[in-house]
């Protein structure tokens, strides 16, 4: 029973890696997911958003319900979020609405899609939404400037060059 037990001490058990998201293999992080009841995943997420939404999945947990909530849900999945409530607006609007405003890179229909579902997902029960999306777009200004030495000199009352 020594001899069979011995080697049990020198099987790895990265336990501590694997309940990290930051550290977990790409292979695991769904089951990862899944442990932490992450509500919602696509396979086909780039790796850097698989992970934000597994990061932020007990905080998004802990304050389920909450304007909190809804705009964290958003920013892990990579949608720039500004929620305005009913009683922030002047004049005051309807009880139980917001709206959001969205600003994400990616516009398509799958994105928009997405992000109504984490809303959905993460609003008060009680509340209904308006949405204003609007798209992010980077880019570069090239400024270009000519400089031209010139000199004056003045003889007989007319410049010259």
């Amino acid at each position: 029973m020594a001899l069979a037990t011995a080697r049990v001490s020198n099987v790895p058990s990265p336990l501590r890696s694997l309940w990290d998201p930051n550290t977990c293999p790409l292979d695991l992080l769904p089951w990862l997911a899944w442990a932490l009841s992450v509500d919602t995943w696509n396979p086909e997420w780039p790796e850097l958003t698989k992970r934000a939404v597994v990061r932020t999945a007990i905080t998004t947990a802990r304050a389920k319900g909450t304007k909190k909530s809804v705009v964290n849900a958003l920013n892990a999945i990579g949608a720039g979020a500004v929620m305005t409530e009913w009683f922030e607006r002047s004049p005051a609007g309807t009880p139980h609405t917001f709206r959001v405003t969205i600003v994400a890179q990616d516009t398509s229909l799958e994105a928009q899609a997405l992000m109504t579902s984490e809303i959905n997902r993460t609003k008060p029960l009680r509340s209904h939404y308006d949405i204003v999306f609007g798209a992010a777009t980077s880019g570069t200004i090239n400024i270009v400037s000519i400089c031209r030495v010139a000199v004056f000199t003045r003889l007989d009352g007319q410049a010259t060059y």
